[in-house]
């Protein structure tokens, strides 16, 4: 499998002391070039009318493109531009500039977040740096959880840790995790 998840799905959080079940799946999807959808067959032309600043950063940093990312890196190098900080999550833009902590740099960052991803102003924006793509890779995930099992905690404790005189049953109870993770269909 060579298509990565998008850079804008930061992967899972989960708590200790619990047992996860995790389904992922992978669908295609693929529509009709211009001009029967909006999307671009071939997003290499050197004929397309867009500018392919953000295109060429992820194709240049080894990414699938998606307009998903895209549109987050357009986000990130608009903040970086206008900001002059970066917003520390998904990707790194290896620009020279501090993280946007501040109160003024995360009141600018917060702005273009709502100008980018919440107005007509943001979408027009990002047609012109990220057009569709007609072939796309989706994945998703979907999980349950449940506390693990004293039974399965009582046995990992006499396989592995009970000549270890400092991890007791309960520190171990509430420090492990147990992820199953099955692919519904790939």
């Amino acid at each position: 499998q060579n298509e990565r998840n998008s850079l804008a799905d930061r992967g899972l959080y989960l708590a200790t002391s619990f047992h996860y079940t995790v389904k992922l799946e992978k669908r295609v999807q693929r529509q009709q070039p211009k001009p029967y959808s909006s999307c671009i067959k071939d997003l290499d032309a050197e004929s397309l009318l867009f500018d392919k600043k953000v295109y060429n950063f992820l194709i240049e940093n080894n990414y699938t493109y998606s307009f998903k990312d895209c549109h987050l890196v357009s986000y990130k190098m608009r903040v970086a531009e206008e900001c002059k900080c970066y917003e520390p999550y998904a990707i790194n833009l290896n620009i020279p500039l501090p993280a946007c902590l501040s109160e003024k740099e995360t009141e600018c960052s917060s702005q273009w977040y709502v100008d980018f991803f919440q107005t007509e102003t943001g979408k027009n924006m990002t047609e012109m740096f990220c057009p569709l793509e007609c072939d796309r890779v989706l994945f998703g995930s979907s999980i349950s959880s449940r506390h693990i099992a004293s039974s399965y905690v009582d046995n990992m404790h006499n396989a592995l840790f009970s000549r270890i005189t400092n991890i007791t049953r309960e520190h171990l109870r509430k420090n492990l995790v147990k992820v199953s993770i099955f692919f519904n269909r790939m």
